[in-house]
């Protein structure tokens, strides 16, 4: 996908339509105190998924591809427990 688009729109949709259900993005990662927790958390970044409301809004992308994409990730969460602890990384590489 690299170098296919000229702008961060047009690399959203063809990225969403292709099959890719997420974007690492780029930025600043925090460790967030959360209870007895240390979560990461993105403090910064350009993230060319934001764009994708606005392009649904106006019609260019199917919500479709929205839809299917949470759904995926959502089913693979669930599956992996992450829904059951606040902070997943928090009983692994973050613990205290």
């Amino acid at each position: 996908m690299h170098a296919t688009c000229d702008t961060r729109e047009c690399a959203a949709k063809t990225a969403l339509e292709n099959g890719l259900s997420g974007e690492m993005g780029g930025g600043t990662w925090i460790l967030l105190e959360l209870g007895s927790s240390l979560c990461p958390y993105n403090v910064s970044g350009t993230y060319t998924y934001e764009t994708l409301a606005q392009q649904v809004e106006a019609g260019q992308i199917n919500v479709k591809y929205i839809d299917d994409t949470v759904r995926f990730l959502l089913r693979t969460k669930f599956s992996l427990g992450l829904f059951e602890s606040m902070c997943f990384w928090s009983h692994s590489l973050f613990s205290r």
